[in-house]
């Protein structure tokens, strides 16, 4: 059974919109404790299961983004989706749901809160996945691969311009990821900041400058020098429009 350890917070409270369930409940953590304590133990491992985890096992991010709509991004790896407006976050590998580091479920008891099931029904609430499995598999493979980025990278590349070259004071910057992060949360501040999951951090700023040493951006240069200590990255980034005068 799922515990919040005691009385649950407005932090870890979402609304119906914010986790897409049916029917409405006031309570996401009161209705999914209910249905986890309700689960029966799949200690079995039968062959339906197995056949069922490896079909939804390439379909999961679509299963979380495309079906669920769940807020949030994915976490720096890429090998999960975080909504922290729950506190809970998904294998994008195994379907395992976790929270506050602790596996409570995994994706089929998130399919059956979506569709407003009981383990009862459970014939019936195969039977629908089975069916959105067929229909997702009708899609191109490129909608199911996890991308390198919760937004797109023009979209990131939009960002990141207007932060720091409209908003901000420079056409160039230096300095160590972390350096750049910080001026780039007092530009754009912390609240909005910390709701862009793919820059929510220095480490995901810097995943995202070595994305753009590779592939890189029409709007901005991004340059990487060693730095004066061993293994230590400085940055410079600049107005693509400033660095061809």
């Amino acid at each position: 059974m799922l515990s919040p350890n005691g009385a649950a917070t407005a932090a870890n409270v979402a609304s119906v919109e914010d986790i897409s369930l049916t029917p409405p409940v006031r309570n996401f953590w009161d209705y999914l404790q209910r249905q986890f304590s309700n689960r029966p133990p799949r200690t079995d491992r039968n062959a339906e299961w197995k056949a069922l985890d490896n079909a939804m096992s390439p379909l999961l991010y679509s299963f979380v983004r495309r079906e669920l709509k769940w807020a949030g991004g994915l976490a720096l790896k890429g090998g999960y989706w975080i909504n922290p407006k729950l506190g809970v976050k998904l294998c994008l590998k195994k379907g395992n749901v976790f929270y506050c580091g602790k596996m409570v479920g995994n994706y089929f008891d998130l399919w059956l809160i979506h569709r407003g099931l009981e383990w009862y029904d459970l014939p019936r609430a195969r039977e629908l996945l089975w069916a959105w499995i067929e229909e997702a598999r009708r899609l191109p493979p490129s909608e199911h691969a996890i991308p390198p980025f919760t937004l797109d990278p023009a979209e990131l590349d939009r960002i990141f311009f207007c932060v720091m070259f409209i908003w901000g004071w420079e056409n160039k910057y230096r300095g160590t990821a972390k350096a750049l992060w910080e001026t780039f949360r007092k530009i754009n501040g912390p609240i909005r900041t910390r709701r862009l999951q793919d820059f929510s951090s220095n480490e995901y700023l810097l995943k995202f400058f070595r994305y753009r040493i590779e592939t890189p951006s029409e709007r901005f240069l991004v340059e990487k020098i060693s730095g004066p200590r061993k293994k230590e990255e400085i940055w410079e980034v600049w107005n693509s429009a400033y660095r061809r005068r």
